[in-house]
């Protein structure tokens, strides 16, 4: 195993996944010196359940930390195309409540409002001690209207908070 001679029987082999995934190739030698090469994957669970993108509309997501994702549409829009995809073969993936789909999937969502979250679900069966496990793990995804990030969020002067009307603000301070 990676260059390591064994003698008759078992070989271990200490390894971490660092990167969430490893390699790990290995040669067998008969005694009659024939020899065939395998390949050891391991991958841990973040890697296994990764996206491998997002897209709105065709547009990639921008990764955020931990499982979010984040798109900005444009203000008339107002269904939008979501196609997600796994990183590895085997893994089934679904947009909010639909059927999950073999590695990647699209469905069209309503963005009628200036926010919408979408769920993104993946899950694949392992086998730990022999017995199957479905392991999962969900993905969110915050679509924006464009206009979001064009508003004023809160304005306040000397501490009190202003109300819009009709995109003017008003405010009355004493004068000293």
């Amino acid at each position: 195993i990676k260059g390591k001679i064994a003698e008759l029987g078992t070989q271990s082999y200490p390894t971490s996944l660092e990167d969430g995934y490893i390699e790990i190739p290995i040669k067998v030698t008969s005694e009659s010196g024939k020899v065939k090469n395998y390949t050891l994957k391991i991958y841990s669970k973040d890697e296994i359940l990764a996206l491998e993108s997002v897209k709105v509309n065709d547009e990639e997501s921008e990764k955020l930390v931990d499982e979010s994702y984040k798109s900005i549409i444009a203000d008339d829009v107002n269904r939008s195309s979501v196609t997600a995809t796994a990183k590895y073969p085997g893994i089934d993936i679904g947009i909010n409540d639909s059927f999950k789909d073999s590695q990647t999937t699209t469905r069209t969502v309503l963005t009628t409002g200036d926010e919408t979250t979408v769920s993104i679900p993946v899950e694949t069966t392992i086998k730990v001690d022999g017995v199957e496990q479905t392991i999962s793990k969900t993905y969110t995804l915050k679509i924006y209207k464009n206009k979001v990030f064009s508003m004023i969020q809160e304005l306040s002067v000397n501490g009190e908070i202003l109300e819009e009307e009709n995109n003017t603000y008003y405010s009355y301070v004493a004068s000293n």
